[in-house]
């Protein structure tokens, strides 16, 4: 398990690939993604939870998101 305070690789996935990924945490985490005109907002416990939740708003289909953050992978 990642401490608490590290990165989540998905949100660094997610920027280098170049969208906006900010997170924010005020008792919860918050993230908001950006591309241009579209923005998706994500909550959850951890951040990765906010991430992958703003991700979900993003790209509804699970199959279809699987297959992003699997070719962010790489």
């Amino acid at each position: 398990m990642a401490p608490p305070d590290a990165p989540d690789h998905l949100a660094l996935a997610l920027r280098a690939a170049g969208f906006r990924c900010l997170t924010r945490r005020e008792g919860w985490w918050e993230c908001l993604l950006l591309d241009g005109e579209s923005s998706w907002h994500g909550r959850g416990e951890s951040e990765a939870e906010a991430v992958r939740a703003a991700l979900a708003a993003m790209v509804p289909s699970g199959r279809a998101r699987a297959l992003l953050i699997e070719a962010l992978a790489t």
